[in-house]
């Protein structure tokens, strides 16, 4: 039985409306993105199908003494909603994340009260705050939605990394010519420190960008 025919039978006892046909259309696509994400795992297509088909009969089962509004609520909150797709591991990693995050700022603003030096505050930034935002940029990479299918782990990693080189390099910039020549320097020679993260770091994320293969639903 293919994905139409089990949204058909779901719905065969409502009467067809424009409204009804645009819903049916559209779980019909978040079904087939649901196979391909599965399939892209490694499951094959046969037992992908399989387990779509039971967890959608186990939804169509607790939906059907339902109304057609409160039907396509079911359907929605399973297929057109992120809380399904963020696990407990991936909810546990963002949030310590989150507070690697705030605990880079909070230090950084005690770092700046206590010596009132910028480069104090770029310093504790590019040890503890780049690592973070590098990795929310592979798990948003690697999220999957209801609009959108995740994205290669290495692929994600390789932009990650970027984000990692490019922030490492911006927290570098006040504090480079003093690690470096143990004294301040223009401003020219501030920035010219951050061409070897930079424009590396950049290019990289152009090209990936410009490679892009067509990951997203809806035609995204």
């Amino acid at each position: 039985m293919e994905l139409k025919e089990f949204i058909d039978q779901a719905f065969e006892k409502y009467e067809e409306s424009p409204e009804l046909i645009d819903f049916k259309e559209e779980l019909l696509t978040n079904l087939q993105d649901r196979l391909k994400s599965l399939e892209a795992n490694g499951i094959k297509r046969a037992d992908a199908l399989r387990q779509i088909q039971i967890e959608f009969a186990d939804i169509n089962k607790i939906a059907d003494e339902m109304s057609l509004e409160k039907k396509k609520e079911v359907f929605e909150m399973r297929y057109m909603s992120l809380r399904n797709f963020v696990t407990k591991t991936r909810a546990a990693i963002y949030t310590i994340l989150g507070v690697l995050t705030v605990f880079a700022i909070i230090i950084s603003c005690f770092s700046y009260l206590f010596l009132g030096k910028v480069d104090a505050v770029t310093g504790v930034m590019m040890l503890f705050l780049a690592v973070p935002l590098a990795g929310f940029v592979y798990m948003g990479l690697t999220q999957e939605t209801a609009t959108r299918n995740s994205m290669r782990p290495l692929r994600a990693a390789i932009y990650a990394v970027a984000v990692f080189v490019f922030l490492f390099g911006v927290f570098l910039v006040p504090i480079g010519p003093m690690l470096i020549f143990g004294e301040a320097k223009s401003l020219e020679g501030a920035l010219a420190d951050l061409i070897p993260f930079a424009l590396p770091s950049l290019g990289v994320i152009t090209f990936l960008m410009i490679t892009e293969p067509n990951i997203g639903r809806h035609g995204y």
